[in-house]
């Protein structure tokens, strides 16, 4: 929160005009922001059965990484979240995101089945 007033403070002193209103309207976009990552993270962990915890602290299993490249994906691609604070969430280098989202979308070219999981995650993903 301190951060945010900094930023805020910080434009005001730089000739950007920042009202309360529009304070605001970040406020609540930040918000909505995570709590988007939140319902992305959740759906993709039921439907590989597992929890974000798991993916955090899974080895290199196949179980562990394809929804965890999936989370990568989805946050780069939906909720335009930074890599670096992506790979704070499912606990990986901003550099693995990056490789994380090129493996999706590699995937996606390669193979029709995980295609069209993919699109269905993103149906419901749209939903929310």
């Amino acid at each position: 929160m301190k951060n945010i007033i900094e930023f805020i403070e910080y434009l005001n002193k730089n000739g950007f005009e920042v009202g309360p209103e529009m304070a605001t309207d970040f406020l609540k976009m930040k918000a909505k922001q995570k709590t988007l990552s939140d319902k992305i993270i959740e759906i993709v962990c039921k439907r590989h059965h597992t929890t974000i915890e798991l993916i955090r602290t899974g080895g290199r299993k196949r179980v562990h990484t394809e929804p965890k490249q999936i989370i990568c994906y989805f946050l780069m691609t939906v909720a335009n979240i930074t890599t670096e604070k992506i790979g704070e969430i499912v606990g990986c280098s901003h550099s693995n995101v990056t490789i994380a989202k090129k493996a999706v979308l590699n995937f996606i070219d390669t193979d029709y089945n995980y295609a069209e999981k993919i699109k269905q995650l993103e149906k419901l993903i749209e939903k929310l």
